[in-house]
This record gives structure tokens, sequence and C-alpha cells, in this order.
């Protein structure tokens, strides 16, 4: 069997293997599980070296730029429903594991609302908004800051 191409691109450049029930299939059945293993294999890997080589917001920058790419090459060299997979498993890989920690690492939450990082605080929500409980870790973090600083301008009149 030789390399299968999809054999429809759509006006915006993404593949599409609709109408090529047999390709599909075969798609399927060779490609899709072993890429998307290969793929949380490969993340798994790259979260282990980040997590302990980088602070939160490098790390975040990564998860960013992961994400970034893995949609622009799913895009244009995968199925949607793949694309969307792999993207499952990059976020369970790089953030969901790692969500506890990122909040409230030193360099985490805290120190970001604290120094008013507002790019930093984008840029952990654009990684976490691809898990809801992930993200309501942060947003449990933005309650508690914005409840002490309420408190410390009450107490303050």
């Amino acid at each position: 069997m030789g390399w299968l191409k999809p054999t429809t691109r759509l006006h915006d450049g993404r593949v599409s293997w609709e109408g090529h029930r047999r390709e599909l299939k075969i798609y399927r059945e060779a490609f899709e599980g072993k890429f998307l293993d290969s793929t949380e294999a490969f993340y798994a890997k790259k979260a282990a070296t980040w997590i302990t080589t980088d602070n939160v917001s490098e790390y975040i920058e990564h998860v960013n730029s992961s994400l970034d790419l893995e949609k622009q090459n799913g895009k244009h060299f995968l199925e949607d429903s793949t694309t969307k997979l792999s993207i499952e498993r990059i976020v369970n890989k790089l953030v969901t594991c790692h969500a506890v920690y990122l909040v409230d690492a030193e360099t985490g939450c805290d120190f970001m609302l604290d120094g008013l990082r507002i790019t930093q605080l984008h840029n952990m929500y654009r990684a976490f908004k691809h898990d809801a409980e992930s993200l309501v870790l942060v947003v449990n973090k933005m309650i508690e800051y914005i409840k002490k600083k309420g408190l410390v301008i009450i107490e303050d009149k």
C-alpha cells in the first residue's frame, strides 16, 4: 500500500477525506490511532522537560505554541476529527496533568495577579480554556485575588 493522499482540498486549504470512504477507513485503521498515540507520547515527554526547566510563563508559551502548531499542521495534513482528538490529547498532557502545579507554582497565578502580568494571564487563559476543569483553577485564583484586594480596600477606609 502506498501513501494515502486526500483527494479533496477545501477552499481554506484543509484536507477532506469525505466521499472517499475506503481511504478514510484505511486512514482510521492504519494511521490515526498510531498518530494520536505517538503525539501523546511526544508531548508527555516535552511536558516533563518543560515543567522542570521553565517557569510557568515559559511553560505556558510552549503550550500555546504547540497547540497553534498542531492546529495549523492538522488543518493541512489531517482529517478534522483527528486534529480535534490530537488537540484533546495534547491539552491533557500539557495542561490538565499539570494544571494544579501551574496555577499554584511560585511563578503561577498569584505571581501573575500580584504583578498585574496581564499578558501572562492572557496566555494562561489561552492554554487553560481548552479544559474547563483546569480553567476553574485559574478562575478560583482570580476570585481569591479580588476578595483579598477588596478586603484591603475596605480595611483601609
